[in-house]
């Protein structure tokens, strides 16, 4: 793949003393742009300040003939304060869209513009660091465009597509016991086993105030997340949260009343009942 060396990159190449950084610019779902640098000082590039702070590093990118991305990933120190938990659980890393530059620190008019990638996947996640996979842009293309015809509902309760009002699903509590940070129970709560299985919980208050998980497990007034609170979780804190959906027709027609909007294809048969042949 051809590159153009902008400014006098190539005679910058030869020197025996080089002077190159790479430079991240990353755009994440939710608009806003993080602007790194593996270099040791911030480095100003295209109008942009890209912020060295001893918490980012990144593997090396290779594209091949078939524009795919080996070996790349992209790790930050949670505690530099670019990159946040709160962010990362929020999944405005998920699918953010990455443009990297080979950029000269000492005369940032010679650059060369690397292959750019997404994130496509969350490596690995601690309270210090956070590694992220990134992937070609062309792997895009490789993605199935359209529905598929599957027998549960593909559309998020709520949604446009749904048409469930959630608020008359939704309820507010306060928590009285803490097991963890992704186990907590609300005594006050008289709703059945799995209520509020698949649902989504958001804090309303405390130290994970605005964050919101979903609920992998409900009975008996206690709440089981999919995921951890970045935050300690506190007797007192207050949250919301609504009644989940498991995406089966009965569940759409008899818990919803939404059985003209459901979204899947409940009478449709699979590969390998197909391949059986009629039944006698």
């Amino acid at each position: 793949m051809t590159r153009v060396l902008n400014g006098t990159l190539s005679t910058d190449l030869a020197e025996q003393e080089l002077t190159f950084c790479r430079c991240w610019q990353i755009t994440k779902t939710d608009g806003n742009i993080d602007y790194l640098t593996d270099h040791d000082d911030d480095v100003v590039f295209n109008g942009n300040t890209y912020i060295s702070d001893g918490g980012f590093t990144a593997s090396a990118v290779e594209a091949g003939e078939n524009l795919a991305v080996d070996n790349a990933d992209l790790k930050v120190l949670l505690k530099t304060g670019n990159v946040t938990q709160a962010d990362i659980i929020n999944g405005v890393y998920d699918g953010a869209v990455v443009k990297v530059w080979m950029v000269n620190f000492n005369n940032t008019a010679n650059y060369c513009a690397l292959p750019g990638a997404y994130l496509s996947r969350l490596n690995s996640a601690d309270t210090d660091s956070a590694t992220f996979e990134m992937v070609s842009l062309a792997s895009k293309l490789n993605q199935t465009i359209g529905r598929r015809l599957i027998p549960m509902c593909d559309a998020d309760l709520g949604d446009s597509r749904c048409g469930v009002t959630l608020a008359t699903y939704t309820v507010t509590g306060t928590i009285t016991s803490v097991n963890s940070t992704s186990v907590f129970s609300d005594s006050s709560r008289a709703e059945a086993d799995n209520y509020f299985n698949f649902g989504k919980f958001t804090w309303t208050s405390g130290n994970n105030n605005g964050l919101e998980f979903e609920v992998l497990d409900f009975g008996s007034g206690q709440f089981s997340m999919i995921g951890v609170c970045p935050n300690d979780v506190q007797v007192g804190d207050t949250y919301s949260v609504y009644r989940g959906c498991d995406q089966r027709k009965e569940t759409c027609k008899d818990v919803f009343n939404n059985l003209d909007n459901y979204r899947g294809f409940p009478f449709s048969i699979d590969n390998l009942e197909m391949m059986s042949g009629p039944k006698a």
